[in-house]
């Protein structure tokens, strides 16, 4: 016997002789043969996986063998060969997966990946779409959970992670966010004192074809939340995956949306700046859906929905274009004529037929029928009555591998090099409809699925190949800065996302916790109607001006707090009045930038108070936001998990545009540090570094930061018992140049061991790369007379370059509008070029300059660029540095969501709330 179980260890250490043990931070992963593996958390129960194929046609389990080797498991099935290489990626594990068809026939396969994981009861199950109680039931989401209609699934659409969280560890299977996929499911199922956890997709195969795709496999310890651990986790280990196709130099994107304001009406470029919006919804710049770009050959037809007749989508940039009368050459004329002014300017972003998704019915039927998409459980094709272009019927087609996609393709090519697009939105971008055209039986067609109805492809894939064509091959190696982007509505990746739903809308709160976790870093904005009062103050005509300005401050500070909470900017109406939302937005723009997350790991010790939060960026780059929606102040004593943030400790500040102090302590793993939070004022704390190592005692530090447009300074003064070791890991802060690090006045190097002494003092400096005149420097500079009339010049180049006089027309656009707001009075503005001597204040625009920024000198400020695009940036980011003197609140009007009678009633129009505005974000203005 002893012999006997001598063998079986021999044998078992044979056995897994060929696996690596691939460890990370929080747990260890060790792949086995037969395409097991098993998962170990310290201080948790092993996780025991498995990889399985579920086969479609028999509805059985395939046999799987197979070895291991290092990280790759090479496996065999009665139809397949699979290849899994295992891959650590910071905090979860790559499963990069290939599947080959060995047989003759077309197969179709479930592959997944599970989990057997010991069951109290007390777990949560995060299936992709919400959290449920697990209490000893299956719990299953089968596909993409979206209901073929107008909107492809819309925000139904699976984030691509399942979790089961129980109270101290949390596991995770999916797949690589975006990655396309026409089905996957998640699945609980309770077995005793164990439960199962899957994950899985399906594929049709033809003989001899493959796919390539990926699983991810994670452990987290559940802490601040449910599901957030885990997905945060699924954050950190592939960032890249919600970065913007566009990348952070984009000046569209990072910014608000006008909500139609320069489409349906002409544009106005100070306004535009005052409310931060950089980028517009183009909807609807043709005549036919499924003809974007007006083919003659296409013009004259019978809409089969109504007559045509004026509406929304018969006005850009102001213009009307009367399509009962326009003949396509006077079309294309003027429509050019619209986007040679507006387009760059604005971020005219050009709706392109909903994603590729539409096409008027006849127009289809004649030109298109391989396109159609049935769509219906029942197989029928769904006649949308009179939507996008409001007088056509319209039906769902497929913009990939089919007639409609090539002309599609062409017709975007076509219209880019007639117009010079900044941008495409697009409408219902999401998975969910099921295509069962030809297209979906060519073996070449990429992840197609089956249903007990057959063989299908989601028209998710095939949008998601439309983004990709729109991203590389529009305008080839095209410069990240004027890279067309792509605006969406939908549940796939693009650079900026919109959701159609009012922060007030009820509905908001439910969607919005899936949507931010699918979109995670990406930038967003809420495009929907604004106050609705009639529904949140039905009673508003029996107040008077004061009891409604407050019940109003209630719904700014509630949407102010919501744009924090979740990183989205909203829409213009909800702008209007809002003074807190629009002194803020500079802050809220840059936490967008920084990259919204998941998970806020913050204890707040404050008599059980809750409180708006959230967080941005990870580690050293981390910023905190809290909101106290209450009507008094609370102090309250933050922990900050360190841990969760990254791989060190990390030193805060409240994040303010001048100055700001803290004291706090490291200790045990965690900053600890007190504030007394403002009622109804968001508060920021942002990391200034990170440090490597610091001793088991306790740290104690004092910040100091001072802060203008030309640099910034933090002063961090150490009181410790000990000196010890470690490295400095300054923050990374948009457009300032890396950090020059001093430690007791000796100048060290990021990421460099340094020796930090009982009393030592470290200084972090930045300069910026655009200013090199400070904030008091713009703000004194002699504008106005004794008058309070403009009376400066504004000089070009002897170039006298069309970029340079269109600044200076900005500039004088901005004291025009200074005027028509009785902040100044009015006087002509002289535009000069030539290099004459100065003979009074001036600002001079020069773009093609060696040396670029903002400078002041004496009675000048000059603004210098090597080319029009930074020419452009720089007047911009003057002009804001100019608000701080000519600062200025949009008011109540007549609006989305606000009655029309309502301003003049109750005398609001024109005042804002909070009534008495404190500049929360300056130290002077900051309660």
């Amino acid at each position: 016997m002893k012999k006997f179980i001598v063998s079986l260890l021999l044998l078992a250490a044979l056995i897994h002789l060929g696996a690596k043990e691939i460890k990370l931070r929080e747990f260890s992963f060790t792949p086995r043969k037969n395409g097991k593996f098993l998962l170990t958390r310290e201080g948790a129960a092993d996780a025991r996986g498995y990889f399985f194929i579920h086969n479609g046609k028999t509805k059985k389990l395939e046999k799987i063998k197979g070895k291991v080797k290092d990280d790759t498991q090479t496996l065999t099935t009665s139809n397949c060969a699979i290849t899994i290489r295992y891959t650590p990626r910071s905090r979860m594990i790559l499963a990069e997966t290939t599947i080959t068809n060995t047989t003759d026939k077309e197969i179709w396969i479930e592959p997944g990946m599970g989990m057997i994981l010991p069951h109290t009861g007390k777990e949560y199950f995060w299936n992709g779409v919400d959290t449920r109680k697990t209490a000893g039931k299956e719990i299953a989401r089968k596909g993409l959970k979206a209901k073929p209609e107008k909107h492809t699934g819309a925000f139904g659409s699976p984030l691509a992670l399942t979790v089961l969280a129980a109270p101290e560890h949390s596991w995770s299977l999916g797949n690589v966010m975006f990655e396309l996929t026409s089905y996957n499911a998640a699945r609980f199922v309770p077995e005793g004192d164990k439960c199962r956890i899957e994950y899985s997709r399906r594929l049709v195969l033809a003989p001899g074809c493959s796919e390539k795709f990926s699983f991810v496999i994670g452990a987290t310890e559940t802490a601040f939340g449910k599901e957030e651990g885990a997905i945060q986790a699924y954050y950190d280990s592939f960032p890249e995956v919600w970065v913007p196709a566009v990348g952070y130099d984009n000046k569209y994107i990072w910014n608000a949306h006008a909500m139609y304001a320069v489409w349906r009406y002409k544009p106005d470029y100070e306004t535009e700046r005052r409310f931060h919006s950089r980028w517009e919804w183009a909807y609807v710049p043709y005549k036919r859906c499924g003809d974007i770009f007006g083919r003659p050959e296409l013009w004259n037809y019978k809409p089969m929905g109504h007559p045509f007749r004026p509406g929304f989508i018969w006005y850009m940039g102001g213009e009307f274009f009367d399509y009962r009368t326009l003949s396509c050459e006077e079309f294309h004329k003027k429509r050019k004529s619209v986007f040679d002014r507006y387009g760059k300017k604005f971020g005219y972003a050009f709706y392109a037929d909903a994603s590729g998704t539409f096409c008027e019915l006849a127009l289809a039927r004649q030109k298109y029928p391989d396109a159609i998409n049935t769509d219906r459980d029942e197989g029928t094709v769904f006649i949308f009555p009179s939507w996008s272009t409001s007088h056509d019927n319209e039906v769902r087609v497929f913009p990939y591998k089919t007639t409609f996609a090539e002309q599609l393709k062409k017709d975007v090519l076509d219209l880019n090099k007639e117009l010079d697009l900044p941008g495409f939105s697009l409408d219902c971008c999401g998975g969910g409809a099921k295509y069962r055209g030809p297209a979906s039986k060519d073996p070449s067609m990429p992840f197609r699925a089956y249903d007990e109805k057959g063989v299908y492809v989601d028209q998710g894939v095939a949008i998601q190949k439309f983004i990709d064509f729109l991203h590389n091959d529009v305008v080839p190696n095209a410069d990240y800065r004027t890279k067309p982007f792509i605006a969406a509505n939908g549940s796939l990746k693009c650079d900026v996302h919109m959701i159609e739903k009012s922060v007030l809308d009820p509905v908001f709160n439910t969607m919005m916790p899936l949507w931010r976790y699918i979109y995670g870093a990406l930038p967003g904005v809420i495009h929907g109607q604004g106050y609705a009062i009639d529904r949140l103050i039905p009673e508003w005509r029996q107040l008077n001006t004061a009891e409604f300005l407050d019940r109003f401050t209630t719904l700014a500070v509630y949407s102010v707090f919501s744009e924090f909470r979740y990183g989205l900017t909203a829409s213009r109406c909800i702008y209007k009045g809002n003074a807190l939302a629009q002194y803020s937005m500079p802050e809220l723009l840059e936490c967008i930038k920084y990259g919204w997350q998941a998970q806020t790991p913050v204890s707040c010790d404050n008599g059980g108070k809750i409180l708006y939060k959230s967080r941005f960026s990870r580690g050293e780059n981390t910023i905190l936001f809290f909101g106290n929606p209450y009507r008094y102040d609370i102090e309250t004593k933050f922990g900050v998990a360190n841990r969760l943030l990254g791989t060190a400790q990390y030193i805060f500040n409240r994040k303010m545009r001048d100055n700001a102090a803290l004291e706090q302590k490291i200790v045990n793993g965690e900053t600890v540090f007190s504030c007394n939070l403002p009622s109804r004022y968001p508060v920021l704390f942002e990391a200034l570094c990170g440090l490597s190592n610091v001793p088991e005692t306790e740290v104690g530090v004092k910040v100091n930061s001072a802060k203008d447009l030309n640099k910034i300074r933090h002063e961090i003064k150490f009181l410790v018992s000990e000196e010890f070791t470690t490295k400095i890991l300054p923050r990374m802060i948009f457009d300032f140049h890396p950090a020059v690090i001093t430690l007791d006045g000796v100048e060290v190097k990021a990421d460099e061991e340094v020796t930090v002494g009982k009393n030592s003092i470290l200084v972090i400096e930045y300069t910026s790369k655009d200013f090199a005149a400070g904030s008091k420097e713009i703000t004194e500079f002699p504008y106005l007379n004794k008058m309070m009339e403009p009376a400066f010049s504004i000089r070009l180049t002897d170039k006298n370059s069309a970029a340079e006089k269109e600044q200076a027309q900005n500039i004088a656009d901005y004291f025009k509008f200074c005027v028509t707001r009785n902040l100044v009075n009015p006087a002509e503005i002289k535009i000069k070029s030539g290099s004459d001597a100065v003979t009074g204040a001036e600002i001079v625009l020069d773009f093609s300059a060696e040396k670029e920024g903002i400078f002041r000198e004496d009675s000048v400020i000059a603004v210098r660029a090597k080319d029009a695009y930074n020419g452009e940036e720089l007047v911009r980011k003057l002009s804001f540095a100019m608000d701080k003197r000519f600062e200025f609140f949009f008011g109540i009007e007549n609006a989305d969501g606000i009655p029309g009678g309502l301003p003049d009633q109750l005398s609001v129009r024109g005042k804002y709330v909070p009534v008495r505005m404190k500049r929360c974000f300056e130290s002077r203005g900051a309660k």
